[in-house]
Order: structure tokens, then C-alpha cells, then sequence
């Protein structure tokens, strides 16, 4: 791995107290140094694009878990380490402004007459009303917007798109579910800005034509559950990555929920330390940031670390395919995943030659061979996650009790939660009975069922706090007593 991305994602796990895995920060930082040096308009030749310049582009899916403080995390990138960017986004903005301005002097010099004067000021008053400060990203915008943003980065020959959302299985169940289009539209313009194609739509007017060059980053960020517990929205997901977010993305993803088991608290001073560290990182990506060239060349021997992943790529593939038989779905993914992932590979590994080398103008072997280890580890993660099953009613009223854990619920009481339709719940229970004893008997737990008048029936789940007395569920001695029952 590039080493001045590691120690930058080693110092943010440290500053998050570990709620988010080192690999969950590292995509992360990749996308947003993607997005900063991008913004220059670097282009890149590869043995796979000979004489054909491209862009660079990043795409970042996290699925971390409720609490794994996906905001605070860019918020803290932003605020200790890259604020350098700022200043230059400042300046872009800055010298459009003062562009419009002179273009606008030069009109009225070169205008005599008072009336045409009079209404060249007006004109220029309204265009000064729609100047568009480009942002440093987007969270929710319309098409148009972007297109919009894309013109200026077109016209300028600076400036890149990036779209940020921390919440967004609500963005995509809006989308798909609840048929937003705008933002259906924004979901569906990534595939082609992934290559730097932005095209017009009907909504943006007919006579506008597509922009290319627009160098794009993206960080998507949810929680993986709140997916795959929506039979249709999960669906729909794994269609998306089928389309095509899959081969361009890089996904993290860590089949372990309980992010508070790798806490570990620093002190104020150990984080003092972390935070004089990262500036010191800031400072220096803010050096290389002014030395970048502006076309990057693989090497030979680069481009034949390239040509080797390429052969191996295919002998996976041909394997896979060996029997031409029909795929599941989430095969499918993996091996568009695996089958693309080389262009993933290679601009990932200009970026990392830029950090490491910033006077070379040349990629060297060494950033390719770390790219392709990124890329194998979000491929993991990639398999983690389509592994990853929905939550069964089962398990729905499993989590139910526990929430009311050493507590006996009436049925009626579950049968109003509408795990399943009511005329199936009778023997839905009766069924989920015994996979609801046995969980508890694999997590310590205990289950108790009572039957009252007119057979009403109530079932709890207990912890070790208390027993069973009569049928009835009772405190042990207040030492036995854990901490979130006082």
C-alpha cells in the first residue's frame, strides 16, 4: 500500500477511537486525494489506453455500521488534513468570478452607445445574480445541476465533480422505491461519469450536447442492513451493481455489526499526537499537491504488471465460466467485478504514484502491484457482502424480544408487530420457536413461555440478571445486576 496513505488511514482509525476498520478509512481518503488531485485535470496513458489520455475517477462504497461516524470522519479529514484544498478551490472560483468581471469591462470599452450600455449592465447584474461557486462536493442536486457544474469544469479545463452521500440507502430507496427521478437520474448519470461523460437529458434542454473530460469521484456511504433487510430494495441494489456500480466501485464492507468491540479510547494527548501527525501529512500532500505533473505514463515494466494481471484476470474468468451455466445474481456481480477491475486498478495506481513519486511523470510497477492489493481486498469485501443474507422474520422477532429482554410480551402483543400476515401467525410461531431457543441458547440467554387465562400466552427473553420463578421472571441480587439495567 502507498505508504503516506497508510499512515494517514492508521492515524484516522486512531482518531476515531477504531468505530471505522482501517480499510473502511482508506477508501475513503483514496476518493477524496482522487477527487484533489483530479481537479488539476491529470491525465494518464496504460498499456490499456495507449495514445488515448483519460482522467482519473474514483468510486467509494462504505458500508459501515450505524455509529461508525461516517459524516465526522470526511468532516475530520477536511478539517485537520486537506483544508489545503480549500484555497485552491477558493482561487478556481475566485478567477472565474474575475474572468466574468473582465469580459464584462472589455464589452462596456468597447460600447459607446448609452442605451446598449444600460443594458449590458443589467445583463451582466443578472449573470453576476447566477454565478455558480463550484462547491468542494454534492450531497443531493439535480441533473441539471450537475450539468450546470460540468460546463464550467469543461470551459475551465479545471475542477472535478464529487458526489458525497453518508445516508444513502435513504437516497437509494427514494430512487428506486419511491421512484424519485431526480434522484433516480443522478444514480444512473455515475455509469458514464465514471468515464467522464456527462450526457444532457430532455430536462436540460434538447440543444445542449454531452460533456466529456469531467473527472468524477464519488463516496457512498450506509449501512449494509438497512439494504438487505428490504427484500425489494436489495433487489434493486444488486441490479445497480449488476449495471455497472459494482465494476466501477470500490466496496468495503465487514460482515461484523458490533463496532463497539474494537474500541479502544486514546487520550487527550495521544490524540493531540495523532492530530499534529496528520497536519504534518496535510502540509505535505499539500506540497505534492503544486508539484503534480500534468500527464502521467506507465512503464514498461508498469505496463507489463498490467499485461500479467490481465492473463491471470482471464484464466479466473475462463474458469468461472468453464461450464456456461446460468449464474445467480451475486455471481454474476463477482465476476463483473473481477472481469473489469482492471481500469479500477490502473487509476487508482496513478494516484498512488503521484503521493509517492510526485517529480516522476512515469508509474512505476510498484504502485500497480499495491493497487491490485486494494482492489483484492474490496473484492473480498464484495464477496462478504453478497453473502451477507436479509434478516428473516425469525430474526426480526428474535431482535424484538431482545429489545425487551427480561420482559414477558403478550402475543397479542407480537402478532400486532406484523412480522408475518395474521392469518399465518399461529403457525409461524410456533415454528420460529424453536430457532428463537436455540439462538438464545448459543448467546447465553434464556426463553420462557407462559400460558394465562383464556390460554393467553406471553414469551421474554432473559439475561443471566435474572431466573425464572413460577413462571414468572425475577431479579437476582443487585450484584449480578448489569450495568444497562440500572
Amino acid at each position: 500500500m502507498c505508504n503516506l496513505i497508510n499512515k494517514l488511514s492508521a492515524a484516522f482509525t486512531v482518531l476515531s477511537d477504531r468505530k471505522v476498520d482501517f480499510l473502511a478509512v482508506q477508501n475513503v481518503i483514496q476518493a477524496e486525494l482522487t477527487n484533489i488531485f483530479a481537479f488539476k485535470h491529470i491525465t494518464f496513458e496504460s498499456c490499456n489506453n495507449m495514445n488515448k489520455p483519460m482522467q482519473l475517477a474514483y468510486y467509494c462504497f462504505n458500508f459501515v455500521p450505524s455509529g461508525g461516524i461516517k459524516t465526522k470522519l470526511i468532516q475530520d479529514l477536511h478539517f485537520y488534513c486537506l483544508n489545503f484544498f480549500d484555497d485552491a478551490l477558493d482561487t478556481f472560483n475566485r478567477n472565474r468570478y474575475d474572468d466574468m468581471c473582465k469580459t464584462h469591462d472589455d464589452e462596456l470599452i468597447k460600447t459607446s452607445d448609452k442605451i446598449e450600455r444600460r443594458q449590458k449592465k443589467i445583463k451582466f447584474a443578472e449573470e453576476e445574480k447566477k454565478f455558480i461557486n463550484i462547491k468542494r462536493y454534492l450531497s443531493d442536486c439535480t441533473q441539471s445541476k450537475l450539468y450546470e457544474y460540468a460546463k464550467i469544469i469543461d470551459r475551465f479545463n479545471q475542477g472535478g465533480l464529487f458526489f458525497i452521500q453518508d445516508e444513502f440507502a435513504d437516497y437509494f430507496y427514494d430512487a428506486k422505491i419511491n421512484r424519485d427521478s431526480i434522484k433516480n437520474s443522478i444514480l444512473n448519470c455515475f455509469f458514464d461519469l465514471y468515464d467522464g461523460t456527462l450526457k444532457p437529458t430532455d430536462t436540460t434542454g434538447t440543444d445542449r450536447n454531452t460533456i466529456n473530460n469531467i473527472p468524477t469521484s464519488i463516496i457512498l456511504m450506509s449501512d449494509y442492513s438497512l439494504i438487505a433487510n428490504e427484500k425489494k430494495l436489495l433487489e434493486q441494489f444488486l441490479l445497480y451493481l449488476k449495471r455497472g456500480m459494482a465494476r466501477r466501485s470500490f466496496i468495503y464492507y465487514n460482515e461484523k455489526n458490533n463496532i463497539y468491540d474494537d474500541i479502544l479510547y486514546t487520550s487527550p494527548e495521544e490524540k493531540q499526537n495523532v492530530i499534529n501527525e496528520i497536519r504534518q501529512i496535510g502540509a505535505l500532500l499539500s506540497r505534492i499537491y503544486q508539484q503534480t505533473k500534468p500527464h502521467y505514463i506507465f512503464s514498461v515494466l508498469a505496463n507489463k504488471k498490467i499485461v500479467e494481471y490481465n492473463l491471470n484476470l482471464n484464466k479466473q474468468l475462463k474458469e468461472i465460466n468453464a461450464y456456461d451455466a446460468k449464474m445467480p445474481l451475486e455471481d454474476q456481480i463477482i465476476s463483473i467485478n473481477l472481469e473489469n477491475s482492471t481500469w479500477k486498478i490502473i487509476k487508482l495506481a496513478v494516484l498512488y504514484h503521484i503521493i509517492e513519486h510526485p517529480f516522476s511523470d512515469e508509474v512505476q510497477p510498484l504502485a500497480v502491484e499495491q493497487a491490485i492489493e486494494f482492489f483484492k481486498k474490496t473484492h473480498d469485501c464484495l464477496r462478504s457482502l453478497l453473502n451477507q443474507k436479509a434478516a428473516s422474520d425469525c430474526d426480526k422477532l428474535f431482535y424484538y424480544l431482545l429489545k425487551n429482554k427480561n420482559n414477558l410480551i403478550p402475543n397479542a402483543q407480537i402478532r400486532a408487530q406484523n412480522f408475518v400476515s395474521k392469518n399465518r401467525f399461529k403457525q409461524w410461531y410456533e415454528e420460529s420457536k424453536e430457532d428463537i431457543i436455540a439462538l438464545c441458547k448459543q448467546k447465553g440467554l434464556g426463553f420462557i413461555e407462559t400460558v394465562g387465562a383464556r390460554n393467553a400466552k406471553h414469551i421474554g427473553i432473559y439475561t443471566s440478571s435474572y431466573r425464572v420463578e413460577n413462571n414468572k421472571l425475577v431479579r437476582n441480587d443487585f450484584s449480578d445486576i448489569e450495568i444497562d439495567e440500572l
